[in-house]
């Protein structure tokens, strides 16, 4: 029983010292990977963004845990959406929440929930550090949805 145990320590280890890597995307849902494309499409906003401050949210019912977290965001280039000074973004405390630094850049693509916006933990949100492909991407679609479609009749 022991022995048991002790091969599952270095997995433990891992998720309490990464615990904001690991979060639940179902992979039997269809799209629940979005390619850039697809999610530039449905986002509210596509930015990147440097975050500015968070705050957890509880409740009576749950004293010392939290509801969510609640970011605010500052834009430093907007490829979608309108151009504003801030921007907060609702990330509840499940297994997909999107968890945030202060000070940490981000492309963000936000989508919108009764909630607010929020970032989809399984599209391709990521650290600015870690996303030079998607920032190509987002550049060439920013630059085409910025174009006047022609009328073809």
């Amino acid at each position: 029983m022991l022995n048991n145990y002790l091969k599952l320590l270095p997995l433990m280890t891992l998720i309490i010292i990464n615990r904001e890597a690991f979060s639940f995307c179902d992979t039997s849902m269809p799209n629940r990977y979005p390619t850039v494309e697809r999610e530039f499409e449905t986002s509210k906003m596509v930015i990147d963004g440097v975050v500015l401050s968070k705050k957890t949210i509880s409740t009576p019912d749950d004293p010392i845990g939290y509801v969510a977290t609640l970011y605010t965001v500052k834009p430093l280039h907007v490829f979608k959406g309108n151009k504003i000074k801030e921007i907060t973004l609702y990330s509840e405390n499940t297994s997909a929440r999107f968890p945030m630094g202060i000070g940490k850049r981000y492309i963000i693509f936000a989508q919108t929930s009764d909630d607010g916006l929020f970032i989809d933990n399984c599209g391709n949100s990521e650290k600015i550090k870690k996303s030079s492909k998607i920032i190509s991407k987002v550049i060439a679609l920013s630059h085409n949805s910025a174009k006047p479609k022609s009328n073809t009749n």
